[in-house]
């Protein structure tokens, strides 16, 4: 489980770098409007991160539908936390 919490957080971080650069990239504004997009632009590629890799490249094993939900909503407030503090 702890391989499992450490790619849960590898991932959203470098997700959430890879947002701040491209918002840098094209120049938007610091809104929370945005912040909220590029987290939804966020979710997407990390659906389908986990459509074309259903263990996240061999790192995370099956703990049940709960503990699933649970890490990808963390991957999401990390996301957006980098978004709104950088």
């Amino acid at each position: 489980m702890l391989i499992s919490f450490f790619s849960t957080i590898g991932v959203s971080l470098g997700m959430g770098g890879l947002l701040v650069l491209l918002r840098r990239a094209l120049r938007l504004p610091r809104r929370l409007s945005v912040d909220l997009g590029l987290t939804l632009l966020g979710a997407g590629m990390l659906a389908l991160l986990h459509l074309a890799s259903k263990d996240l490249f061999g790192l995370d094993p099956w703990f049940g539908l709960g503990f699933e939900l649970a890490k990808h909503g963390l991957e999401l407030v990390v996301i957006l936390l980098l978004l709104v503090a950088i």
